[in-house]
């Protein structure tokens, strides 16, 4: 539930929208930029995505969200063939590495809604995102807007797996027709659907604010 010390007299909205009692927010390119697709091709070539892509080891990475894998592992198995790609001058695996890790920062406007809904709703993250999910949390300081997370490397299950939705629901408490979940990929909100959420398909904060006050409209 909401707060009890929520003031809600000058945002009809909010007020509304508090028979949710819990919005879930997916983490990259929802909440905080990618620097895999933002940073990445700027730093190390416009081609390298599909360079790295074409020499990687695509199991790797989903491996690597559920936990499955230690960072050591992904460095030391990212390309099938490590000296090719070195020779073909890709990126180093710690270099990418490192060059992810120091980029992270907030979707433009997101960090200044997040401060406006704490006060009115309990904020939840569901995210596929490997252990590298720790050290954004620390630089972000989500734990400012965040009452808690779930994030596939510790639940072990990625969206839009049924098992990354039941396991928030377990985790928070919350009703599943009291959710709303907030995501960049349509085939997680069209899960979280299924799973009785309320679902909003992410594509920038405006957007966004506009998409609860339809909410607040039509319920």
């Amino acid at each position: 539930m909401a707060p009890s010390n929520a003031n809600t007299d000058t945002d009809p909205s909010a007020s509304k929208l508090l028979r949710f009692d819990l919005l879930c927010f997916d983490l990259m390119d929802t909440v905080v930029v990618d620097p895999f697709f933002a940073d990445v091709p700027r730093i190390f070539g416009a081609q390298c995505l599909r360079r790295m892509a074409e020499a990687g080891e695509p199991s790797l990475w989903p491996a690597f969200e559920r936990g499955e894998i230690d960072e050591a592992t992904l460095l030391a198995n990212f390309y099938r063939q490590p000296e090719a790609a070195a020779q073909a001058g890709l990126p180093a695996p710690q270099s990418l590495r490192d060059a992810i890790i120091s980029r992270y920062r907030f979707v433009e406007g997101m960090e200044q809604l997040l401060s406006e809904l704490k006060s009115h709703h309990r904020l939840w993250i569901l995210s596929n995102y490997p252990c590298w999910f720790e050290a954004l949390y620390v630089q972000l300081r989500l734990e400012r807007f965040f009452e808690g997370v779930v994030v596939s490397y510790r639940s072990r299950q990625r969206k839009p797996e049924p098992g990354a939705y039941e396991a928030l629901i377990e985790a928070s408490g919350a009703s599943p027709s009291s959710v709303v979940f907030i995501d960049d990929r349509a085939p997680n909100c069209e899960a979280a659907r299924r799973a009785g959420w309320r679902a909003i398909h992410f594509s920038s904060v405006p957007a966004l604010r506009a998409a609860f006050g339809a909410i607040c409209s039509t319920d």
